[in-house]
């Protein structure tokens, strides 16, 4: 899932072409797909339903839902777990579809199944310093809405009876979302690269080489955060985090 975009016109290949690329590279033989959520969405493998009357206007809510509807028609229904990783404002929509679910909440499907979740550079708790042009989205992430997103939406929202393991991963170099609202979330494994590394905003999805300093925290080893200069790029981190649940 892509993130803001005030134009409402991704290009999902050129935004998370590398990314795509990258997890090939990393092993991951089964089905990528990128989701258009915007009307002017392009390149993209999916659409999610009704997304001709979605703009950077929209709530992210609504978005949720028609995220969870999609994951539902074209996965959950038959049976099959998908991961989802989300890059900034994407990481909410992640959320949000989880959410409505676990909430049961009208318009939402009765069920998804979600094995993993995976945010990058996603402001979960506010702390958005990117450009605004006065849209309901971005305002929303800034919590400019009063706070009402953030209040609705779950920790680390489950599907009723399908655990989701959750990733979130930060750093402290991204400027327009700092790395500590980045990694707000309570998540059972967390990275936050630091700023000494370089890694930006979309940095966080595209190819770097060498190691980073970064800190990483994984319940199933232990709940004390451990520093390392020796992590691989973020979508390494992800791989391996939809991979593995405690060997990363």
């Amino acid at each position: 899932m892509h993130g803001l975009d005030t134009g409402a016109n991704t290009d999902c290949r050129a935004s998370h072409g590398e990314m795509r690329e990258l997890l090939r590279e990393y092993g991951w033989s089964g089905p990528i797909q990128t989701v258009a959520y915007y009307k002017g969405d392009r390149r993209c493998d999916l659409a999610v339903p009704g997304r001709s009357k979605f703009d950077a206007n929209t709530s992210i809510a609504t978005l949720g839902k028609a995220l969870a509807n999609l994951v539902y028609d074209k996965h959950s229904r038959h049976g099959r777990a998908v991961d989802l990783v989300g890059t900034s404002m994407g990481g909410l929509i992640v959320r949000a579809a989880l959410t409505g679910v676990q909430r049961k909440e009208k318009g939402f499907p009765p069920y998804l199944y979600v094995e993993d979740a995976v945010t990058l550079g996603t402001p979960h708790n506010g702390g958005y310093s990117g450009s605004c042009h006065d849209k309901l989205q971005c305002h929303q992430m800034r919590k400019a809405d009063g706070g009402k997103l953030a209040r609705w939406l779950s920790t680390r929202p489950q599907s009723p009876g399908f655990r989701t393991d959750w990733t979130v991963i930060g750093s402290e170099a991204d400027q327009t979302v700092p790395g500590s609202y980045a990694v707000a979330l309570p998540a059972p494994h967390k990275i936050l690269y630091h700023e000494s590394g370089g890694i930006g905003h979309n940095g966080l999805w595209q190819r770097w080489f060498g190691t980073f300093p970064a800190t990483i925290w994984n319940s199933a080893q232990g709940s004390a955060p451990r520093y390392t200069d020796e992590a691989r790029q973020p979508v390494h981190a992800v791989s391996y985090a939809l991979k593995y649940q405690s060997a990363w």
